[in-house]
């Protein structure tokens, strides 16, 4: 996050698939771990898991550089949050199976509400040929998670 935005940031690359196509496999990702992982995920697998994520936030940094870090950039935006990670660890530890499954649905899903999507490509030169080959060849639309 900087300053106080949040998201879900993916980062892939290819050299034999172009952007396009990246970007449909991430959407059918998500569609995919929605219909699957968060459909299946049970009350026990998902206490395990916030716990781990919770006991990783509050473990104290070993280092300089595992301290400054993460904190890097509010620091010199000037918003720095002290005891953030005991915070979000607190937070984590409250999230519900049902909540998790609506904030997904609410924010990552291909039609929620609250989406906001920003795709930014990159390619070298050698690249541009394949892209202009490809152009007029668009990627399938991806499946859409079924909320429930």
């Amino acid at each position: 996050a900087v300053g106080m935005a949040k998201g879900l940031s993916v980062h892939v690359q290819s050299s034999v698939m172009p952007p396009a196509k990246l970007e449909w496999h991430i959407e059918d990702w998500l569609a995919q771990f929605r219909n699957t992982v968060l459909a299946k995920l049970s009350e026990q697998d998902l206490a395990a898991y916030t716990e781990a994520i919770a006991a990783n936030l509050e473990e104290p940094p070993r280092t300089l550089l595992q301290e400054a870090s993460p904190i890097w950039f509010e620091v010199l935006e000037g918003t720095y949050r002290w005891n953030h990670d005991l915070q979000l660890a607190k937070a984590v530890r409250a999230v519900s199976l049902p909540q998790l499954r609506a904030f997904h649905d609410a924010h990552f899903a291909a039609d929620a509400p609250l989406r906001r999507k920003v795709v930014s490509y990159a390619a070298s030169h050698a690249a541009d040929a394949d892209a202009d080959a490809d152009a007029g060849s668009e990627a399938p639309a991806p499946a859409v998670a079924a909320a429930s």
